[in-house]
């Protein structure tokens, strides 16, 4: 599990996993910045006991992205994002395909150098008006996301977090839509 950094709608997933790794007789290995304490996180959840199910790697953030580490032919790297607290972009390798993922952030150069090569960038874009109102909050705008893709040469950007459409879209990069939850029906039980 790679976190980006330590707030709630980055890291509630954590002890849910913890429990499946726990059940499954399983160790969960987690990277992520000093924002982040899992020991804290599980606590809070209630879940203390699931803190021998996870193995967490402490990764500084830097500017130059570091090899976070490498497993059966996929290397994941770590770089540092701009968020306001310590927080990380990540790139995940595997043979010819790479991806990169922001997380929340301002646009920055090291989110740029870590995505150069990619096929898809998957970065953050929350406001899509207001540069100004995301960046004070260390976030990017629908624009900041596509000028990002286009300095890092990546052919496709996938927009994510509290995205809206920017009014135009700057030609060179190509936008790909997640696509949007799949309703569930759920019956009574008798």
């Amino acid at each position: 599990m790679l976190v980006t950094h330590g707030h709630g709608d980055h890291v509630l997933g954590l002890p849910t996993l913890a429990l499946y790794a726990k059940r499954a007789g399983k160790l969960l290995r987690v990277a992520g910045p000093p924002s982040v304490d899992v020991g804290k996180l599980l606590e809070a959840a209630g879940v203390p006991h699931y803190a021998d199910a996870v193995s967490f790697k402490l990764v500084e953030p830097d500017p130059e992205p570091s090899l976070v580490f490498e497993q059966e032919g996929v290397r994941v790297y770590a770089a540092a994002a701009d968020h306001g607290i310590p927080a990380l972009a990540y790139r995940v390798e595997a043979g010819d395909l790479a991806v990169a993922y922001s997380g929340d952030t301002r646009p920055c150069e090291s989110v740029v150098r870590l995505a150069r090569g990619c096929k898809l960038l998957i970065h953050e874009a929350s406001i899509s008006f207001d540069g100004e109102r995301a960046h004070a909050h260390g976030h990017s705008t629908a624009v900041d996301a596509v000028e990002v893709a286009k300095a890092a040469g990546v052919e496709y950007l996938m927009p994510v977090h509290f995205y809206v459409e920017p009014a135009v879209i700057p030609g060179g990069v190509k936008i790909v839509l997640p696509i949007p939850c799949t309703p569930v029906d759920v019956e009574a039980l008798p």
